[in-house]
C-alpha cells in the first residue's frame, strides 16, 4: 500500500522505535535498557535493518539520567550520537 506523503513531516507510514526505558525499579536500582538490548552497540546496523520494511521514521528515546545528572544542567552528548 502506498499512502502520499506529501503532507506529512515523516518519511513513511509506519514508525519504529527502540525500547529505551530510563527509570527506577522497585528497589531503586536504575535500569536503562539500551545497553541491555544493545542498541548503542549496533546503532547502524538496527536501522540498516528496518530498511527491509521500508521503515524510515523512527522514535529514539532520550535517557533522562544521562541528559540531567544534576539538577538543571544539562548534557546532550548522548542525544548526538544517535
Amino acid at each position: 500500500m502506498t499512502i502520499p506523503l506529501t503532507n506529512s513531516p515523516f518519511q513513511s507510514f509506519w514508525w519504529g522505535g527502540y525500547e529505551c526505558t530510563d527509570q527506577l525499579n522497585a528497589f531503586g536500582n536504575r535500569v536503562d535498557f539500551l545497553p541491555l538490548t544493545g542498541h548503542l552497540q549496533l546503532l547502524d546496523e538496527d536501522y540498516a535493518d528496518l530498511g527491509q520494511f521500508k521503515v524510515k521514521t523512527v522514535r529514539e528515546g532520550i535517557r533522562w539520567a544521562h541528559i540531567e545528572k544534576t539538577p538543571y544542567h544539562y548534557d546532550w552528548s548522548t542525544v548526538r550520537t544517535m
